[in-house]
């Protein structure tokens, strides 16, 4: 920044003078801090993604190439199947009964006491 302006996140360029941010842009557009490791967005690791000065203009926001869109995949399947493990185990936690089976459970209680 040349005039040392503070911008919200999300702006590519600064809105006092203009001049070009020093942003990390992922290919779903959103712009990222150069001390990014993976996008704020979307996920998708930043370590092959030139910063915006030294990128070229065919590269448009919103378009992955294939490497980039299987490793989003791949992170998001990783994250589905560890939400997905995590309700399993709440879900072994919680166990249901029948009446008849409180019944039975509050029977046995009751023999034991005479």
């Amino acid at each position: 920044m040349s005039c040392q302006h503070t911008n919200p996140p999300g702006y590519s360029f600064c809105s006092t003078c203009g001049a070009e941010l020093n942003v990390i842009h992922c290919r779903c557009g959103f712009s990222n801090l150069p001390s990014s490791l993976y996008c704020g967005n979307c996920g998708l690791s930043l370590e092959s993604i030139v910063p915006s000065s030294q990128k070229s203009k065919s590269n448009s926001p919103g378009k992955y190439n294939l490497d980039e869109f299987i490793e989003h995949v791949e992170i998001q399947r990783t994250q589905d199947d560890q939400q997905r493990k995590e309700q399993e185990v709440e879900d072994e936690k919680t166990q249901t009964m029948s009446q008849d089976d409180i019944a039975d459970l509050f029977g046995k209680f009751k023999d034991n006491d005479e």
